[in-house]
């Protein structure tokens, strides 16, 4: 794979996201998670334990979305609290409003 040639040679590995499925017609089809998984077991250390790069994830469940959210319209801490998230997904939705 080209991506985990680059990530070697020192590009940056962001994701978006790392949804095991994405749902097409009524049908689940392989979602990000899948090719991120690929890459992560092949940039694992020798040793096994974590990564020869750091990953950076942009997306859900990142609080960082929430962050920016909260920056552009001038949210304080208070009104984050009253933020409620919607999801269907409770690894990604859910999480990021338990991260957030």
């Amino acid at each position: 794979m080209l991506a985990s040639l680059y990530i070697q040679r020192g590009a940056k590995w962001i994701v978006t996201n790392e949804d095991e499925f994405d749902n097409n017609n009524g049908f689940r089809l392989p979602g990000n998670g899948h090719i991120i998984a690929a890459l992560q077991n092949g940039l694992k250390k020798s040793d096994g334990d974590g990564l020869i790069c750091e990953k950076i994830v942009t997306g859900k469940p990142n609080r960082a979305v929430v962050d920016i959210i909260c920056k552009q319209h001038s949210f304080s801490e208070a009104d984050k609290k009253k933020m409620i998230m919607i999801g269907d997904r409770p690894n990604t939705d859910i999480e990021l409003g338990f991260n957030a």
